[in-house]
């Protein structure tokens, strides 16, 4: 299983995580990506919103 987190500093809030796995990610009041629930997105969602953002501020993370 993967976690997914967002690079605070990396982001620039294009929206492109939104775009691909809305229940998964959110644009903050700063227009910074969060991640609102890992789960609700499938393994291959996270790692299109992955590869896909400008920034490079989304990460896949291996859990134990």
């Amino acid at each position: 299983m993967e976690r997914v987190r967002v690079e605070r500093e990396l982001c620039i809030g294009a929206g492109e995580c939104v775009r691909i796995a809305p229940a998964t990610f959110q644009l903050g009041e700063d227009d910074i990506a969060v991640v609102t629930d890992a789960a609700a997105a499938t393994d291959e969602q996270l790692a299109e919103a992955e590869r896909k953002c400008p920034a490079g501020a989304v990460f896949l993370d291996e859990s134990e």
